[in-house]
């Protein structure tokens, strides 16, 4: 028997409301609505395939969820090129849905680390699409298709499809208004397309934009700035492009800088501008030397054999060789105690160039 008094009556109503059937729409806490269970062995790849393509969003959202997880292991990458999931992912980058671009263009990146994942994006020809998404408005979309980019234009034939798509202004472009971490993106692709050609970069004024860049405060970027200007004077317009834009005195700032990639790069990129004589004056003018002597004796190798040759072609104007004459000595000890061949040679070359006498 329940006895019931003016204090229970709470308890009462609330039992009563327990005892009423109803079925929640909500999905269990437990449970992802976006992700659906795979099919069994060698039907999984095929379903996810026809998933992608169908016309319901949920359905394509899911199966792009579970093929992210399935693509991370490697013996899934070749499956899914056979089955032509790359083909697929081609075709939703540009979807209307942002969850279907992010999953899509980062699958894409999956697909990139690996030899046969690259090759099948080059085979679809995929550039030329992921470039219609530079301006996307979700930062994990940009970013993937700048990474992805970025691997493929590593290879001979990405850069040459990147450069004959009109990439490199447009890379150019983006240097002004991009997030950090995807302006490094940009400046590998750069670097990756201008060893190919330079002539696009130094018809949209690239050297300004990497000149301003050789200030931003993170060393990757000042660094992967020097080493584009290196590449981009490699041709005689590029040497001059540099002298008149201002480049070198940047560039000298840059070789007390306390990272080791930023002095190294920078040092090779006023190697490269060297060659000229108006290039040679132009960087004894900005004091190079006094800032090139303790790098004689850094200990990175890469800097260490830089600042070297870099001494080398100042050594080739007369009043460099003059200012030089104080570190014939220094040159002479790391000549007979270097155990790199490189600098062991390059030191020698150096003494031999300071040292001549018409």
């Amino acid at each position: 028997t329940l006895y019931i008094t003016s204090k229970t009556k709470t308890t009462v109503r609330s039992l009563q409301t327990m005892s009423l059937p109803r079925v929640t729409t909500k999905p269990p806490p437990n449970v992802d609505p976006v992700k659906a269970s795979p099919a069994y062995g060698m039907r999984a790849l095929p379903k996810i395939n026809r998933e992608i393509n169908h016309e319901d969003l949920h359905t394509r959202q899911k199966a792009l969820n579970l093929l992210s997880d399935m693509l991370h292991s490697p013996n899934n990458i070749v499956e899914a090129i056979k089955v032509g999931i790359v083909t697929s992912l081609k075709g939703v980058i540009k979807d209307t849905d942002d969850h279907v671009r992010v999953k899509s263009t980062e699958n894409l990146l999956i697909f990139s680390g690996h030899a046969k994942g690259r090759e099948a994006l080059m085979t679809v020809k995929v550039i030329q699409p992921l470039s219609s998404l530079f301006e996307d408005r979700i930062y994990q979309v940009r970013h993937s298709v700048h990474s992805v980019l970025e691997m493929l234009t590593r290879s001979g034939d990405g850069a040459e499809c990147a450069i004959d798509c009109s990439l490199i202004p447009r890379f150019v472009e983006r240097l002004e208004f991009e997030e950090d971490s995807i302006k490094e993106l940009i400046l590998g692709s750069l670097y990756n397309c201008m060893t190919r050609d330079t002539m696009d970069a130094l018809g949209c004024s690239a050297m300004a934009g990497l000149i301003h860049l050789l200030k931003h405060e993170s060393s990757k970027i000042r660094a992967k700035a020097a080493r584009d200007i290196m590449v981009l004077s490699f041709p005689l317009k590029g040497k001059e492009c540099a002298v008149s834009e201002g480049a070198i005195s940047d560039l000298a700032e840059l070789l007390g800088d306390e990272s080791n990639f930023v002095r190294a790069n920078a040092c090779g990129a006023l190697m490269s501008i060297t060659v000229t004589t108006q290039g040679k004056k132009e960087t004894l003018k900005w004091g190079a030397i006094p800032k090139l002597t303790p790098l004689i004796t850094d200990p990175t190798p890469e800097v260490q054999l830089n600042a070297i040759k870099l001494l080398t072609t100042l050594s080739e104007d007369p009043s460099g060789r003059e200012s030089l004459s104080d570190v014939v000595e220094k040159l002479s000890d790391v000549s007979l105690r270097s155990s790199d061949q490189y600098i062991k040679r390059a030191a020698e070359v150096a003494v031999k160039t300071i040292t001549w006498k018409p």
